[in-house]
């Protein structure tokens, strides 16, 4: 699972709608749903229970979303402390 999909899930999952995640993802809302049914034939899961036009976080779907969130913030720290280092060596440089 890349970050990528992990982005598109936490959206779809702060919305529980597909079309207003791919809104604030700019991309299309066939895109956002190829990429949740990539993950669920993925990991043989289901993600969402999806009722007429609203849905529904399944168990396996929580977890899925908590180690997202949990993945992307470790990977935001990442990319902090390498720019703060990056930043670091430019000035001693200078």
């Amino acid at each position: 699972m890349t970050i990528r999909e992990m982005t598109i899930l936490l959206e779809v999952a702060k919305y529980n709608n597909m079309s207003a995640a791919s809104r604030t993802l700019y991309i299309s809302q066939s895109t956002v749903s190829q990429t949740i049914l990539d993950i669920e034939k993925a990991y043989n899961v289901k993600l969402f229970e999806r009722l007429s036009k609203k849905l529904v976080i399944t168990e396996q779907g929580k977890i899925f979303i908590d180690y997202s969130k949990k993945i992307i913030g470790l990977y935001t720290e990442m990319e902090e402390a390498i720019e703060k280092f990056r930043l670091q060596l430019k000035s001693e440089q200078d």
